[in-house]
């Protein structure tokens, strides 16, 4: 790759050959990284290029900074004098200044200096990667906390030594062979970038830009250095090098130690989706109405009460809102109904709401002072709104949709028309498809699209449930109306076929049965739906796994 700055042979991509047979980033490609990698914000700006051989990148982060409206100070490290001439040369004919530094990048001390590095690091596999040159690169990346692998190619300890320069909150932009994504001993450099920035960006490169080598090309965008870990890949595709807007999709990101290879399916099931979306059979469901969040009490202990409480208190019907329990187990159904709301009261459910009228009873002001007594009246929600016992209600959604999974987010119609609180979302559906939707907007969305969407954009934590936000929810494809009328007959059909196999909890042969009538209806050919399944069964078993794990139910391997 670019530049020499750890003595190193580099490896053939783009054109621009300099006479020791190395080549450059091209600067499309150039242009694409520095647009990722410098901020909107926060002038001067401070950039490195480590092993910059003639500073394509720096000036390509020059132009996108200025472009911005930003101050910027340019840094480069080049081990070849003759290199580092022509890059101050080369600078100076753009109008450009930079302070470029004749020496071994792995002989640097760590100094966090820069906002931003971006580079093209050296390549040189591990049998010619040996002696001191070795030696100094492990040391280097040892100096961060990470041991690399003595197969190690070059460029992987180059990763890790680059973010020593860099300030908390800088990005990190690089252009790497595709081996960061599954050679074993890149592992501890992927484990260290998902540990030690906020955000991990891929842009995976169509073309075969390491022409000698025969190397795929990947885009390494890492931002936030030191703020939090992150919890996702967002990952892009450019196609023929070049072209800067780029539509990045979000996968989970792999446990410590995977490989991150499989964000390569998971990227083109995102596109699949995508395509799905633009030829109409899947639309967001924002585009069924509105998603709303649930009540916020503020203290779900109290407000909430069940029937012994009703009894005991002596409630009026006026004290008291009909709702939809916490959690969701009880919404793994189709809909919620009458019936369903009476057998969780039964069973001892906080299926009320207390939110008397204004015109208080008895029993509503004997709760009230409890609840002054208890310093509920000084929680934070209670504090700030008057008066401080009068929950905020939205208007009753005509479809709940759950909001913690085990196994796959799911709608249910609210043909109880009760309230809900913050452990469910719900959809108040627009004008004309409430019918459609309370019916059979449910059902057609257990299918292995929407099921795989879910997974990919939703947010799997440590216990392994997958969480999924308002505004993931808004954005989550479901089969559209006309889809769902096409196929209108056929689902209800199944309809109670399904609701038994979900009461069971057989919620993979239930999506299988709406499989074969909703896929073949949004026009997924064979292969695509193979790729889906595949993706959903494949992203929903690890997640378990991490669940089970937590249990102590499987062990660490």
């Amino acid at each position: 790759m670019e530049g020499g700055g750890t003595g190193m042979t580099n490896i053939v991509i783009g054109t621009g050959v300099k006479q020791r047979g190395a080549y450059f980033t091209p600067p499309g490609l150039a242009r694409v990284l520095a647009e990722q990698v410098i901020p909107a914000g926060g002038s001067p700006l401070t950039v490195l290029e480590p092993s910059c051989g003639e500073a394509s990148l720096l000036l390509a982060s020059a132009d996108v900074a200025t472009g911005k409206g930003l101050d910027v100070f340019l840094h480069g490290i080049e081990i070849h004098p003759e290199s580092a001439d022509n890059a101050r040369q080369i600078i100076a004919e753009h109008g450009l200044q930079a302070t470029i530094d004749v020496a071994d990048f792995f002989s640097c001390s760590p100094r966090r200096f820069a906002d931003v590095v971006v580079g093209n690091p050296p390549y040189l596999r591990f049998h010619r990667h040996t002696g001191e040159v070795r030696e100094s690169a492990r040391v280097a990346a040892r100096s961060a906390g990470v041991e690399i692998n003595g197969l190690a190619s070059s460029w992987a300890p180059f990763v890790v030594h680059a973010t020593s320069m860099l300030k908390t909150g800088g990005n990190l932009g690089l252009v790497l062979p595709a081996e960061l994504l599954h050679t074993s001993y890149a592992a501890p450099v992927r484990d260290f970038l998902s540990e030690s920035f906020r955000q991990v960006k891929l842009i995976l490169v169509d073309d075969l830009h390491f022409v000698n080598a025969q190397e795929e090309v990947v885009l390494l965008v890492a931002e936030g250095f030191g703020h939090e870990t992150a919890s996702h890949l967002a990952v892009a595709r450019l196609g023929n090098g070049s072209g800067v807007d780029l539509e990045f999709s979000e996968v989970p990101l792999p446990e410590n130690g995977q490989r991150w290879s499989g964000v390569l399916s998971q990227s083109i099931a995102g596109e699949v989706l995508a395509g799905l979306e633009s030829s109409g059979g899947l639309v967001p469901l924002s585009s069924w109405g509105t998603v709303r969040l649930g009540a916020v009490t503020g203290a779900n202990d109290f407000f909430t009460v069940d029937q012994t409480e009703v009894s005991k208190m002596g409630f009026d019907a006026e004290d008291l809102v009909r709702i939809s329990p916490s959690g969701s187990r009880h919404l793994r159904a189709l809909d919620f109904d009458d019936r369903d709301w009476a057998t969780l009261v039964d069973s001892g459910a906080r299926a009320y709401l207390f939110r008397p009228a204004e015109d208080l009873s008895p029993a509503a002001k004997d709760k009230i002072r409890a609840g002054v007594q208890l310093d509920i009246n000084e929680r934070y929600k209670c504090r700030v709104r008057r008066p401080w016992w009068r929950t905020p209600l939205g208007s009753v959604p005509d479809l709940f949709i759950t909001y913690m999974n085990q196994d796959l987010p799911q709608l249910a119609a609210n043909v109880a028309g009760v309230h809900m609180i913050n452990s469910v979302h719900g959809l108040k559906v627009r004008d004309g498809l409430s019918d459609l939707a309370m019916e059979l907007l449910p059902l057609a969305a257990l299918n292995s699209a929407t099921a795989s969407d879910g997974e990919l954009h939703g947010r799997s934590y440590g216990g392994g449930l997958l969480k999924l936000e308002p505004s993931e929810a808004k954005r989550w494809r479901v089969p559209s109306p006309d889809v769902i009328t096409e196929v209108s007959g056929d689902l209800r059909r199944i309809k109670s076929q399904v609701k038994d196999l979900l009461k069971q909890g057989h919620f993979a042969e239930a999506v299988q049965r709406v499989d074969d009538i909703v896929l073949p209806a949004i026009r997924l050919d064979k292969d695509s739906a193979d790729l889906l399944v595949a993706e959903w069964d494949t992203l929903r078993t690890r997640r378990q796994r991490r669940q089970k794990r937590q249990k102590g139910l499987v062990p660490h391997v």
